[in-house]
């Protein structure tokens, strides 16, 4: 059994690392890798308190769910196929979360949220907002994903890039930005 007694627990290999949680909640969660390797979820995580990805680190939910009941912060990448339950308030200000699901599901809403700082889609599937999107950072759809905008907007105050297929439906499109240059590559 493990009890977490409001205590923090840092990942910090250097190789593939795994969780499981068996059910336990851990208080605070650090994800900490040293050689940009990711840590793996292998069932669902609850942190009851803090989660925070360290810049170069990752964690994968790899179709589990993730709850957290304070503060999350993504100074990595945090990645998910887009089925997952999740439930925490995104990051905005750092981070990159990566949505990396094929075309074996239909993805009919983003599972983190409608609010990013850098997001980017990178397996194989179509993605179908049913919110407004806003990117604090840069969007990435790479070859072989399509990102369904159905009826609604898209605000990005950093780059887009578009190897892949964005669906607009007369929808809006703003570059918000007024702190610094904002670059569109569309190659799809």
């Amino acid at each position: 059994e493990f009890i977490h007694n409001e205590n923090t627990v840092t990942f910090t290999g250097e190789g593939t690392q795994n969780i499981t949680s068996d059910g336990l909640s851990f208080y605070n969660l650090d994800i900490a890798n040293t050689s940009e390797t990711t840590v793996y979820l292998q069932d669902d995580l609850n942190v009851d308190g803090n989660l925070t990805i360290e810049e170069g680190s990752a964690l994968d939910l790899n179709e589990y769910n993730l709850y957290v009941g304070e503060d999350f912060s993504n100074n990595g990448t945090l990645k998910l196929v887009g089925i997952e339950d999740v439930d925490f308030t995104n990051d905005t200000d750092s981070g990159l979360v990566e949505y990396y699901g094929d075309d074996s599901y239909d993805y009919d809403y983003l599972a983190a949220g409608y609010a990013y700082y850098d997001v980017s889609f990178t397996g194989s599937g179509t993605y179908i907002l049913d919110d407004s999107l806003d990117v604090n950072g840069d969007l990435t759809i790479e070859e072989d994903n399509t990102l369904d905008a159905d009826e609604y907007s898209i605000n990005i105050a950093g780059n887009w890039d578009n190897q892949g297929e964005f669906v607009h439906n007369e929808n809006t499109v703003t570059f918000d930005s007024t702190d610094n240059e904002q670059y569109i590559t569309s190659g799809g």
